[in-house]
């Protein structure tokens, strides 16, 4: 029998806004101030095994703009956020439906931003954990079939390129045998990449933002009603404004004024600098980041620190492949003359 929590199930998709707003605005108040602590606690309570609901790819998107805005300042959270994630993981795989795969990729999204934000760290874990290679199962299981939202195989890409920058020698085992697959995956990823891009600009008829975590939440059919997410494409959402606590009106529950999410808002809100919640978008650091230029320079950094491996694995890449590489290097030469060009 499945087990549903209320905790938050109705809001935590609200307060995703004003959290990312914090954090990613004012991330120096955010980690000064112990904010970390209830953010840490709305993921873990969000993620926890034995629980299928929409809060769990909230607590994910929360947890992501934690790491990309305080990257180099957070590396004792990864530990504990790789505990919960696998753990989820390891819940869901038991289940074995492919109905769920919508939460796996959620939560593999998680396991995407700690290697981004080391990727020495996260493997180290892992590895310590025995767990990296079920992951990378799991994960390279699911990259074909469920990885269809730009953001998810941007983060992807870029997770998996930031491996690449690891020396050889430190790589498990289990995962230098795997080289060849992970280079090749990543050059998939990449045309994968571009045609979702070019897909979600022909459907909403202008060119897209890298970051569509937006878009991939639903708004509720019928009032209080628990429902499982289905698409994840609606975009009701993106035009509407939040504050940074909710006000005291009749649009809102009363148990909300006072319960704990409220007030988990106005301490982490509390002396914020006001100006910064009227103009509000998604966005995100890594919007900047050029996934491909990224996977180029990490695929030739093996040639300067690994020259031996870089020189064997040229050796195995078929003609198609080396016309994908070069189709790969083209498009970033033309995307790095076109910046230059504006």
């Amino acid at each position: 029998m499945e087990i549903y929590f209320s905790w938050g199930t109705d809001y935590l998709e609200d307060l995703l806004k004003p959290f990312d707003n914090y954090i990613s605005r004012s991330n120096d108040k955010f980690l000064s101030r112990g904010s970390i602590e209830k953010i840490w606690n709305v993921f873990k309570n969000a993620v926890v095994p034995n629980v299928i609901d929409n809060d769990c790819m909230v607590g994910c998107d929360l947890i992501e703009v934690v790491l990309v805005y305080s990257r180099g300042k957070v590396d004792s959270l990864l530990g504990p956020v790789l505990d919960v994630t696998l753990s989820k993981l390891a819940w869901l795989a038991k289940k074995e439906d492919p109905e769920l795969d919508i939460f796996n990729v959620a939560l593999l999204q998680v396991v995407a931003n700690t290697f981004y934000y080391n990727p020495v760290i996260t493997l180290n874990y892992l590895e310590s954990k025995g767990a990296t290679l079920q992951l990378f199962k799991t994960w390279f299981s699911l990259l074909n079939t469920s990885f269809e939202r730009s953001h998810h195989i941007k983060i992807t890409i870029l997770a998996l390129s930031a491996i690449l920058y690891i020396p050889f020698i430190q790589w498990p085992q289990v995962l230098q045998a795997q080289l060849k697959t992970i280079i090749s995956a990543l050059m998939e990823l990449c045309k994968k990449h571009m045609k979702a891009k070019e897909d979600e600009s022909n459907s909403s008829g202008e060119t897209t933002s890298s970051s569509d975590r937006d878009s991939d939440y639903h708004s509720s059919e019928t009032e209080g009603e628990d429902k499982m997410p289905e698409d994840h494409t609606g975009g009701e959402n993106k035009t509407k404004k939040y504050q940074k606590i909710y006000a005291d009106n009749e649009d809102v529950e009363p148990e909300i004024l006072s319960g704990e999410i409220f007030s988990k808002l106005a301490d982490l809100y509390q002396d914020e600098d006001s100006n910064i919640e009227n103009d509000y978008e998604f966005t995100s650091l890594i919007d900047d980041v050029d996934e491909i230029v990224f996977f180029l320079e990490a695929f030739q950094s093996i040639s300067i620190r690994d020259v031996a491996i870089y020189q064997q694995l040229l050796s195995t890449f078929t003609t198609e492949e080396q016309n994908k590489l070069q189709e790969l290097a083209n498009e970033a030469n033309q995307r790095q003359s076109n910046k230059q060009n504006k």
